[in-house]
């Protein structure tokens, strides 16, 4: 008899809210994936990350992301954080804060995670416009609210006593 293990099940079916699929295809059909190729095969590899951070460095930065980017990004976010936000947020960490701020809050799973196991907790979600478009039909939880911002230029959203970064800070330089 053969099956599936749990494992798989939670994170190789595609109706698992813990897909992992999305990791794997995140960006074959676009000209980046395609310059990527290139690169791996006809430069050194250290050559095409430096390419990949400093186009995606400054599509951040600049706070405009392409829509279909954005909502490719969003999913493999959500592939790779989700099952972390469960684990996170049962770890009791989050204990006394009744409004988290989730800057760069990408699919929102941590938001949800926070406010499903505190139940008389709130969550504001501050991520670029492209990325609360996609998932403002998506978040179906009364105790989260989405604001639209670049967390390098706005001010952050008011009345929260706590803030979460989650998979945000390893990805900018220290600037002295």
């Amino acid at each position: 008899k053969i099956s599936l293990t749990k494992t798989a099940i939670n994170y190789l079916l595609p109706n698992s809210s813990y897909y992992w699929g999305h990791a794997f295809t995140q960006t074959q059909n676009t000209e980046d994936y395609k310059r990527i190729l290139i690169a791996i095969i006809t430069k050194p590899p250290q050559s095409h990350h430096s390419y990949i951070k400093k186009n995606i460095t400054h599509m951040w930065k600049t706070g405009y992301i392409d829509p279909e980017m954005a909502e490719t990004f969003t999913k493999v976010m959500h592939s790779t954080i989700s099952s972390s936000a469960l684990l996170a947020v049962s770890s009791n960490a989050f204990n006394g804060i009744s409004h988290l701020l989730d800057i760069g809050g990408g699919s929102g799973c941590f938001s949800v995670a926070f406010t499903n196991c505190y139940s008389k907790s709130s969550a504001t979600i501050f991520e670029l416009p492209a990325v609360c478009s996609i998932i403002a039909n998506q978040i179906c939880n009364s105790q989260i609210k989405l604001k639209s911002g670049n967390f390098f230029v706005d001010d952050f959203p008011h009345g929260c006593d706590g803030i979460l970064l989650s998979n945000i800070l390893h990805d900018w330089e220290v600037e002295v």
